[in-house]
């Protein structure tokens, strides 16, 4: 039987654990498409007010859009538009659920890209969409939506490359730990849409795009490969990407044929007529977040926006942080100890100098209960196994792996709840029905006994089927399709047992 004590220790974990998704899916509403339109998009005057720029609506407005979060993006603009969208295209995500679509809208949607990847139904969209905006005129308007996922749903190989040869090569690159924006820079160069091309097949029409981030630091050239800006890469930088994961002699042919071509020289004027503004992003989300923690009476510091690398090293660069809070909580470690533990992990966890600075005075001047670190951005998982999972639920495993080898040799983390939630914003996480999961310290012995040897399912990326055997209803995290994609939020929650 359960001590008392025991009970209580359990209890405020299972508490922690729901507290984590409650801030989560505080997070992914605050960056909800429909919001984010409509806070930026009015009709004032006979004219689209968008930041500044003043369009007058003559019904001539035409509208494509590509991504986790365009539906909702494309509804809430032909609201404010009306009847001044001439017709739009929309290619989202297969399974997309929405409730009482609107009568008589002039919006065709089309889904592809099962589990986000690229497929025959994404390509037919892609074409249809290019069709659409070839014949567009000097005094048209097109509004481009653009989102996290816009790039498995935008697929339009250049010939002689096939959708396939592009698909695998893409896949082969992920497997060998390619990061996106290296993904990125070899999908916009054997695309026909990708890389600045929509924009400049759309000209001389006028191309407003409006833009959820998905990437690090908002870089537009990545979002959805940047369709709609001009391509800044260097000559070689896609074969070079090849080269370095040991690809280049496993490339067809055709892929070969593609890459090798010289880049097209960009007009000077092409890409005058576009312009492109970010509604969305990670901060954003993380902002709202923190919020709703410090509204709560916690203390809430947002360390980082651009965590990237793999998960292998960013699940112990976690865990060694944790630790040092932990030590710093219960005054095992002065605060000079502390800043040299962290400067040893900064650039893994791409921490904040600011938000460092407050973490640190907060810790050795605040008497603290409890803390919750926020960040934000996309690990990598380098596969060699052969299980189920994805980036969050493999960043959850491991960082409870991770914590617990820990206090196997310094005991101080045991005197705390160390929790850490990672989910993807867009609600997918892999080719799983998870967004992510929740990994903490004492899973690794809560499992052993019920009998599950927790380094069997890392070591075969297996995290799906781990947390769906160990604990699903508090451990794995489903929301489905949230309808947006701002990359990554991660909650690291500590508290004390005492």
């Amino acid at each position: 039987m359960l001590s008392m004590e025991a009970v209580k220790v359990m209890t405020q974990l299972k508490e922690l654990k729901a507290f984590s998704r409650t801030v989560f899916k505080h997070c992914v509403a605050q960056v909800s498409p429909r919001n984010l339109i409509e806070k930026e998009l009015k009709v004032e005057n006979g004219k689209l007010q968008i930041r500044g720029e003043s369009i007058p609506l003559q019904n001539n407005f035409y509208l494509v859009g590509f991504g986790k979060a365009v539906l909702e993006m494309a509804r809430a603009t032909e609201a404010v538009i009306g009847d001044h969208l001439r017709t739009g295209i929309l290619s989202i995500p297969e399974g997309s659920q929405e409730t009482n679509p609107p009568q008589n809208s002039r919006l065709v949607v089309f889904q592809g890209a099962v589990n986000n990847l690229p497929d025959s139904k994404a390509e037919m969209t892609s074409k249809r969409i290019a069709e659409l905006i070839a014949p567009l005129s000097a005094s048209d308007v097109l509004i481009v939506l653009i989102s996290g996922g816009g790039s498995a749903l935008l697929p339009y190989p250049i010939p002689p490359v096939t959708l396939e040869e592009k698909r695998s090569l893409t896949e082969s690159l992920a497997k060998k730990g390619a990061n996106i924006i290296e993904l990125n820079s070899v999908r916009k160069q054997l695309s026909l849409l990708k890389g600045g091309k929509l924009a400049r097949l759309a000209y001389p029409s006028r191309v407003v795009s409006l833009i959820i981030s998905d990437v690090l630091n908002d870089n537009l050239d990545y979002i959805a490969c940047g369709p709609t800006v001009p391509n800044n890469l260097q000559p070689g930088v896609a074969l070079n990407i090849l080269k370095k994961y040991d690809l280049l002699d496993k490339a067809p042919n055709s892929v070969l044929e593609v890459l090798k071509k010289e880049f097209p020289k960009e007009a000077s004027d092409a890409f005058k007529h576009t312009r492109n503004y970010i509604m969305g992003n990670n901060t954003i989300a993380l902002n709202a977040g923190c919020e709703l923690v410090k509204k709560s009476g916690d203390q809430c510091y947002i360390m980082s926006s651009c965590i990237e690398g793999l998960v292998t090293d960013v699940s112990v660069a976690l865990a060694q942080l944790s630790t040092l809070i932990c030590k710093m909580l219960a005054k095992t470690i002065n605060k000079a100890a502390f800043i040299e533990g962290a400067d040893k992990i900064k650039k893994v966890l791409c921490l904040n100098e600011q938000a460092l600075k407050y973490l640190t005075a907060a810790l050795a001047n605040e008497p603290l209960d409890k803390i919750v670190l926020m960040f934000g951005g996309e690990t990598t998982v380098k596969v060699t196994g052969k299980g189920k999972g994805g980036r969050n639920q493999e960043l959850a495993l491991r960082f409870s792996i991770a914590m617990d080898e820990i206090s196997a040799q310094d005991h101080v983390n045991r005197l705390f709840n160390v929790i850490l939630l990672s989910c993807g914003t867009d609600g997918i996480d892999g080719p799983t029905d998870a967004a992510g999961a929740v990994g903490y310290n004492g899973l690794t012995d809560a499992a052993k006994e019920k009998n599950i040897e927790v380094m069997d399912f890392a070591k075969e990326n297996d995290s799906y089927n781990f947390f769906s055997m160990f604990n699903p209803d508090e451990d794995l995290v489903k929301t489905g399709h949230t309808g947006t994609n701002v990359m990554d939020v991660m909650i690291l929650t500590i508290q004390s047992k005492g």
